[in-house]
Order: structure tokens, then C-alpha cells, then sequence
């Protein structure tokens, strides 16, 4: 089944102009903002979508986000970037998501969610990375697109779903089905399109953070917190999901009192 997987990968439809110029922008030496809101606005659904993830409750702006030049201003030239990657490359691959029981919309506040989480870590040492960060933090779930194809064209719905629910850890269950978790699949994703190995790394990392290079170990524990915290589907914390995430975070040695900090600043932004 692994290497069904990976199969399927590769025979992904190339990524169209507009992500490839989106990304192109987000390595620019100075953001050309000019060009951004060009690509965007040539897009009603790219800059609806925008829209919605700026007004979103867990950014906490004090006005309604009307324009995509306030998004900009108001989110940051990369993390624009970031959303309107997610939302592109999801509808790109026009994926049905139900093996996991959730739908587009819902996967791309998850994302915003997790991307939102990373904007509040309290670790001040990967200040220098925390660009990348982000970006990984909107897109690392992308691999279950594939799996979820996976799961439809070979009739492996139920059983996936029976897995989900029998396994703790998302990741298990996937790799129990599929030979390997949707963070790997990522990873495999964007080798194919080339992206930066920082963050291939950082997201191949969250399969087992402990184990990560020690470069790319920050980042990927990070980001394994922000999929705990949001698990796929949810776009809110529960008690479970900080618990657990909380325990997590310690034996990764991050400073409770921080990481309390952190679930507060959260969750005052949701209201």
C-alpha cells in the first residue's frame, strides 16, 4: 500500500501558475505586495477565502477585514502567502475529504488554526524560523488529501475510519492502513514541487519529534503541538486536546508556566 501511495503522489497534477508564483514571492529578497494582491485579486475565490481566514476570531482584529491591502497589512505579507498557499494548492487538488469526516472548509480553518497557534509560541529561539514555521504549520496537513483518495479508490473508507477511531494518535491509524502517516506524505509532496527541505524536514519531523534532527527539532515539535492541540477537523481546542498537548509539550521540555501562557493568549482570542 506504501508504495501505492507514493505512486499516487507522483502522478499529482503539476501545481498551475498561481501557487508557483505565490511561492515564488514568498522567497523574493523584499515582498512585492504590488504583485500579491495582482495574483489574489485575479482570483474571486482565492480572495474570499483570504477574506475569511483574516476575520477569522482566532487573529482577534478589532474591524472586519474588507480588502485584501488590509489583509495584508493587517496579517503580514508571508502570512498571506501562507493562507492563500493552503486554500490554492487544497482547491487545486479538489479533494474529498470525508474519509476523515470533515469537508474543504473545514480543513482550511484547521490549517489557519494551527498556523494561528505557531504565531503564539512562546519560544523565543525559533524567532529566526518562524516564517517557515507558519508556512508549514497552514500546510503540513495537506497529505491527507492523498490519503483520503487512497482510502476511496481502493474501497478502504470504513476501515480507516474504524482505525481512527480505535487508535489515540491520527498518525497510527493512518499508518496502520496506509504504510505511512499523512506527514510523510507532505513531506513526499513537496519534494515533488520542490519546496524548501527546511520545511519538508520540519513537518517529516513531527512523525516522531523526539527523533528529529537536532536543526529541525524545534520546529517540528512545534508543529506537532499545534496538531495536537488542533487535531484534524477541529478549529477550537478542547480539554482533551490541551492535556494531552500540555504533557506533550513538557517532555519536550518546554516551560509549563510558557506553554499556559500561550493556551491563554489562545483562547482570549477566541473569546
Amino acid at each position: 500500500m506504501k508504495a501505492l501511495v507514493i505512486r499516487k503522489i507522483r502522478n499529482l497534477p503539476p501545481l498551475p501558475k498561481t501557487i508557483s508564483e505565490i511561492h515564488a514571492l514568498r522567497h523574493s529578497e523584499s515582498p512585492d505586495t504590488e504583485a500579491l494582491l495582482r495574483i489574489i485579486q485575479s482570483d474571486p475565490m482565492i480572495m474570499a477565502n483570504l477574506l475569511k481566514i483574516s476575520n477569522s476570531a482566532m487573529y482577534g482584529f478589532s474591524r472586519q477585514i474588507r480588502t485584501v491591502a488590509d489583509a495584508i497589512k493587517m496579517l503580514g505579507f508571508k502570512m498571506v502567502i501562507n493562507a492563500v498557499m493552503c486554500t490554492t494548492i487544497s482547491r487545486h487538488l479538489k479533494p474529498d475529504l470525508s474519509p476523515y469526516g470533515i469537508d474543504i472548509e473545514s480543513f482550511t480553518a484547521n490549517s489557519s488554526f494551527q498556523g494561528a497557534i505557531i504565531e503564539q509560541w512562546p519560544d523565543a529561539s525559533f524567532r529566526s524560523i518562524q516564517s517557515d514555521l507558519q508556512f508549514s504549520a497552514f500546510l503540513q496537513e495537506v497529505g491527507v488529501i492523498v490519503i483520503s483518495m487512497m482510502a476511496i479508490e481502493k474501497n478502504l473508507v470504513q476501515v480507516f475510519q474504524q482505525a481512527l477511531e480505535r487508535y489515540d494518535d491520527q498518525s497510527v491509524a493512518e499508518e496502520a492502513i496506509f504504510g505511512l502517516s499523512s506527514a510523510e506524505v507532505t513531506s513526499i509532496m513537496f519534494s515533488e514541487w520542490k519546496f524548501n527541505q527546511n520545511i519538508i524536514d520540519y513537518i517529516n519531523g513531527t512523525v516522531d519529534p523526539e527523533k528529529a534532527p537536532e536543526s529541525t527539532s524545534i520546529g517540528s515539535r512545534a508543529l506537532k503541538i499545534a496538531k495536537m492541540l488542533s487535531p484534524i477537523g477541529k478549529t477550537s481546542m478542547s480539554e482533551e486536546s490541551v492535556s494531552k498537548a500540555r504533557e506533550r509539550a513538557i517532555a519536550f521540555g518546554l516551560d509549563e508556566s510558557a506553554f499556559e501562557k500561550m493556551i491563554g493568549r489562545i483562547t482570549e482570542k477566541l473569546g
